[in-house]
């Protein structure tokens, strides 16, 4: 009997980011290099369906398409300062994943805002 064998892939952020146009690759480079200048405590860790970003556990996760960057805070609900009204709350939806706030990043011109949210995640976490 044949063995069957099967090459594992490695998963990596630019395998994630393959999907990605040029515009939205260029701001997860923005938003990458801003949010791990928080701190020397965060980790990257790319899995099958997100990128999560790590503070003991993960405060902020990043799955990508093709024309934005959904990113989810682990935040509880009613936690999250946000005057702009840039989240979403999931807290009372089925999602993946422990977050109770969702943010769609399509432009770098959002990033200052959407990084004042990220932050509060990290703190938090």
């Amino acid at each position: 009997m044949a063995s069957h064998s099967q090459e594992v892939k490695t998963i990596t952020e630019e395998i994630l980011l393959d999907i990605a146009d040029e515009k939205r690759k260029s701001v997860y480079t923005k938003l990458r290099d801003a949010v791990l200048s928080l701190g020397p405590d965060i980790t990257v860790k790319p899995y099958v369906k997100y990128i999560a970003f790590v503070r003991g556990a993960n405060f902020m996760d990043i799955a990508v398409y093709r024309y934005q960057l959904h990113i989810f805070l682990n935040m509880q609900k009613r936690t999250l300062k946000d005057p702009k009204k840039l989240a979403k709350d999931l807290s009372h939806k089925g999602r993946w994943g422990m977050a109770d706030y969702h943010v769609r990043l399509e432009d770098s011109r959002e990033l200052a805002d959407v990084l004042s949210l990220i932050r509060q995640s990290y703190e938090s976490n």
